[in-house]
């Protein structure tokens, strides 16, 4: 669940948050280093990534949303800009987030079945 929603967010803050200028050092490794990270984890670890574990992945960012419009009704601030409902391109983007959390799950799916074909199939020689 972490390496997805990771990805997830990291896409989302470059693509739809992220402004043009100088990076913020903790944005640097929040949203960039850290999945360099996660890819280095679970290329050398046996984690495994079994397809029906998506729907926690889902729950996740259900419930995360649900958190940010409680947070947005107790203060009147959104946690981020682009997902404000008055906006009028609020909506629209609100509607592919899950495919996006899907395609971030898929990622590190297929990255996990190539580590374990490599595995299976690697020719190791010792000496």
């Amino acid at each position: 669940m972490t390496a997805t929603s990771t990805l997830f967010l990291s896409v989302f803050f470059w693509l739809l948050i992220y402004k043009k200028g100088p990076v913020a050092y903790d944005n640097a490794l929040k949203h960039g280093v850290n999945n360099l990270v996660i890819l280095g984890d679970i290329l050398i670890s046996r984690v495994q990534f079994i397809s029906y574990h998506f729907q926690v992945v889902l729950w996740y960012g259900t419930v995360y949303l649900i958190f940010m419009w409680i947070y947005h009704d107790a203060s009147s601030h959104w946690v981020y800009d682009v997902l404000d409902w008055t906006k009028p391109w609020a909506v629209p983007l609100y509607l592919p987030l899950p495919l996006l959390l899907f395609a971030a799950f898929m990622f590190w799916y297929a990255l996990v079945a190539l580590r374990e074909w490599l595995g299976k199939h690697a020719h190791i020689v010792r000496p």
